[in-house]
């Protein structure tokens, strides 16, 4: 009786441990992007990790597609993002996404202050492909906007971010 008892202890003690792994990484799962943007042959979905930005480091990611959907995986792409401030120096940086793969790239934007950054995120192949926009993101708010196309591309859409594109 008490090894029957143990042996399903030991099963429910497992099988809440496996539950919370898994809510754990059902909270990681990335989901849609939050924007898009498109322009000369390349589609661009933008989103921000964590579905809010906050001061401190927040992670951008972006997906990169051609003009018939494929993934592009040959892409340099930038983020630019700035905040002027009344008396000081604008702050700000510019940091080169890195490839995850699948057309997928991530940076990261360390932002030192809360209040409303500007962004410019820009995608460009070796074959001349080009798509940039402007935008911006507020700390403590729910996601980005892409507020104008900038460069010939097409802005497609504007969107608080949800989640992040998902990266398997």
């Amino acid at each position: 009786m008490i090894g029957n008892r143990f042996g399903r202890g030991t099963w429910l003690v497992a099988l809440a441990l496996a539950t919370v792994m898994a809510c754990r990484e059902a909270e990681q799962v990335p989901a849609a992007s939050a924007a898009a943007f498109s322009g000369a042959g390349l589609h661009v979905d933008v989103s921000l990790g964590g579905g809010t930005a906050r001061e401190g480091e927040n992670e951008l990611r972006i997906r990169v597609r051609d003009a018939s959907g494929a993934p592009v995986d040959d892409a340099s792409a930038y983020l630019a993002y700035s905040m002027p401030v009344a008396g000081m120096a604008t702050m700000g940086g510019r940091v080169d996404f890195q490839p995850v793969g699948r057309g997928e790239y991530v940076a990261l934007a360390g932002l030192s202050m809360g209040g409303t950054w500007k962004l410019e995120i820009g995608a460009s192949r070796p074959s001349g492909e080009v798509a940039t926009v402007i935008g911006s993101l507020r700390t403590g708010a729910p996601g980005l906007a892409l507020d104008a196309p900038s460069g010939g591309a097409e802005k497609r859409a504007s969107a608080p971010a949800s989640a992040e594109v998902r990266v398997d």
